[in-house]
């Protein structure tokens, strides 16, 4: 049964069968399978075929609580729509879609996936996760969620189409990409899915995947995508919370019980006030700990 933590996303190119078939040992979150933009044409099929048998195995290839994600090429190439049909069929988490610039483009695809959910007899219900790459797609960012919440659960941005489509390129500081990470935040924060980091492309310099990791969790993002195994701990390490934030969110979420308990109105700690946003950050790093395995002496 998956965590439903997203600190890490590691691609995994659908055409490489040892990456696949090593891609669980390395601590992601989600994998997500690539369909899309590291698939030369003349391998589409073969990556498909690839991919969708390592989701039939996966319980001989990755551990219960990893998210196998998918994501497919877009529905107006000649693949998107066999992606969709073939990788249905074998019941992934949920499929990452790509280049989305438009509600109408999202309902769509929900849709196929309903429809094929039915087709194939599906128990679970398939999420999404919508792909921010230009700048008609963050212009109508809000609309695409506030349609399609039925199955969407994260934004993520693809920042090396972004910055293409804005005439520019990707620095180190990354300040050509402020705007729209914060506008991608403050919409997914708005309605409660995840707000996914794009890739950091440098493979080699961690100390810089660091940096940048912890300024977009600043920026609120709650993970990012990675595109070598090697980064994946350097995120993780950045999104999971330390030993004593979940002690300090163990005690004010105490403190806010016995101060409810004893019917008080004001909740006081080390002679500070604690208010609401206070107890719901707390619940948050205390829910994520949980699901990390913290407290599995408790359970």
């Amino acid at each position: 049964m998956m965590n439903n933590i997203r600190r890490s996303l590691l691609y995994v190119p659908g055409n490489q069968p040892a990456i696949i078939n090593s891609a669980g040992i390395y601590g992601a979150d989600v994998i997500v399978f690539d369909l899309e933009d590291s698939i030369s044409i003349d391998e589409k099929d073969s990556a498909r075929s690839l991919v969708k048998n390592a989701i039939i195995n996966r319980n001989n290839l990755y551990k219960s609580n990893v998210e196998l994600m998918v994501r497919v090429n877009h529905l107006s190439t000649p693949f998107g729509a066999e992606d969709l049909e073939e990788i249905i069929s074998v019941s992934p988490d949920s499929i990452r879609i790509p280049k989305v610039e438009s509600a109408e483009e999202l309902i769509k695809v929900h849709e196929i996936i309903g429809k094929l959910e039915k087709k194939f007899q599906i128990k679970t219900r398939i999420t999404t996760v919508a792909i921010i790459e230009t700048l008609l797609g963050l212009h109508n960012i809000e609309e695409i969620v506030k349609k399609g919440l039925d199955r969407l659960t994260g934004l993520t941005l693809g920042a090396e189409d972004f910055t293409r489509d804005l005439g520019t390129e990707r620095s180190i500081g990354g300040e050509e990409l402020l705007f729209a990470r914060e506008k991608l935040v403050f919409i997914a924060k708005l309605y409660n899915i995840d707000a996914i980091d794009t890739v950091f492309s440098n493979v080699f310099d961690l100390d810089a995947l660091k940096t940048e990791t912890q300024f977009i969790k600043k920026l609120g993002f709650t993970g990012k995508s990675a595109i070598h195994p090697s980064q994946v701990s350097e995120i993780n390490s950045v999104f999971t919370p330390t030993a004593a934030e979940i002690e300090n969110s163990v005690e004010i979420l105490q403190a806010a019980a016995e101060a409810k308990e004893k019917g008080l109105g004001v909740i006081a700690r080390h002679g500070r006030m604690i208010d609401l946003p206070v107890i719901k950050k707390s619940e948050r790093i205390v829910n994520m700990a949980r699901k990390l395995g913290y407290f599995e002496e408790e359970e």
